[in-house]
């Protein structure tokens, strides 16, 4: 099992796009969109029958609040490169949440939106959280990019609630529809938290203009913008889609070392690879270190393998670029959770800057502009 991890390292590393810069950038998806409201939530979709406790996401994914915010950058704040910056967090953003009243008076025959600010101010009436928001961004150690209009497939959701599917009609009364992968299998026959999936090509229409919409609305609120894209769950047909990103200022793909194509694709070519560097006018950012603690049971082994990725990726002269979804940073339903995973985010630092004091924080949009400077072209 060593042997094969070791051999995963070196292909992930091997070939795209390289730089003797000790790059480290933190891409965390999923901020501005709403997963478990609360703990009260929680209890009674277990009640209900639910399986909210098979995922993480249900246990400690929320809106963050203040205090989540507040510590997330007392952490952050401890540390600095070689350049005296701060290590800063690439917060993916879903700029907009389903309008749970609007979408039950038309009769799930229509999909409406609610600005993610909006919803913010809605769970956090009391708090301030988008003023931290804003002081994060002018620190520079938050630094909001793209993440999708909305984080649910809306359609495909539409469908299941008319058709009264009763697990769905539940978690939609208590307003949310995250629920487990495998419980989506089994229920709609896909992951309804893909929102550029699709069982058919005419869905993409769709698409295309949540994609304009929700980059509209990322431009008019932070005012500026996003250059990259991290479809929800990799998900999305590029080729379709690839004009209506580049329209709307999108150069850089964030993702894994593969790029998932709809369901309505051959099954041979349901997933293709990807490498960084430059391909057809973006420019592919690829994920090659995990920073995942709250998906993981036992947390012992967490900074010890990730800093193994980033050394590899060093080694073969690759930036470094870590996954880290917003529920690590999460204490609202679970305090334990923000607590552990943050002392665990603050020894992964203190070690590589102990190991790479030459180590340069950068975010996604930075990695994606030295790249393009080099525009090292490559064919899948």
């Amino acid at each position: 099992m060593v042997i094969k991890e070791f051999l995963r390292l070196q292909a992930l590393n091997f070939r795209g796009w390289k730089t003797p810069r000790k790059i480290l950038v933190i891409e965390s998806d999923d901020w501005g969109g709403v997963r478990m409201p609360n703990s009260q939530t929680y209890n009674k979709a277990l009640s209900l029958g639910l399986p909210v406790n098979d995922s993480p996401y249900n246990r400690f994914d929320t809106l963050a609040s203040e205090l989540d915010l507040e510590h997330l950058f007392d952490t952050l704040s401890k540390h600095r490169d070689v350049n005296g910056k701060k290590p800063l967090i690439t917060a993916n953003v879903v700029v907009c949440n389903p309008d749970f009243e609007k979408i039950k008076q038309a009769n799930f025959e229509s999909f409406f939106v609610e600005d993610f600010y909006e919803t913010i101010k809605r769970y956090y009436p009391n708090q301030d959280v988008l003023t931290l928001w804003n002081k994060g961004i002018s620190e520079e150690i938050f630094f909001p990019q793209f993440h999708g209009r909305e984080h649910v497939n809306a359609e495909h959701w539409l469908k299941a609630l008319k058709a009264k599917n009763t697990m769905l009609m539940n978690a939609f009364d208590l307003g949310f529809w995250g629920l487990d992968a495998e419980a989506y299998k089994t229920s709609v026959g896909m992951n309804l938290q893909a929102t550029y999936n699709a069982k058919e090509s005419n869905e993409l229409e769709f698409h295309k203009s949540s994609l304009t919409d929700g980059l509209i609305r990322f431009k008019n609120y932070f005012g500026f913008e996003s250059k990259s894209f991290i479809p929800n769950n990799f998900i999305f047909d590029k080729s379709t889609l690839a004009s209506t990103l580049l329209e709307n200022g999108v150069r850089y793909i964030q993702g894994k070392h593969y790029h998932i194509n709809p369901l309505y694709y051959p099954k041979k070519k349901r997933v293709t690879r990807r490498l960084s560097g430059v391909e057809n006018g973006f420019v592919n950012l690829l994920r090659n270190c995990t920073f995942e603690p709250a998906q993981m049971r036992v947390k012992s082994q967490v900074v010890q393998n990730c800093l193994a990725e980033i050394s590899n990726a060093f080694f073969w002269n690759k930036p470094a670029v870590l996954t880290a979804h917003r529920l690590n940073f999460i204490g609202t339903l679970n305090e334990k959770n923000r607590t552990e995973n943050l002392a665990l985010l603050n020894d992964l630092l203190t070690r590589v800057i102990k190991k790479y004091p030459q180590v340069e924080f950068l975010n996604s949009a930075q990695l994606g502009d030295e790249i393009l400077k080099t525009n090292l072209q490559y064919k899948e």
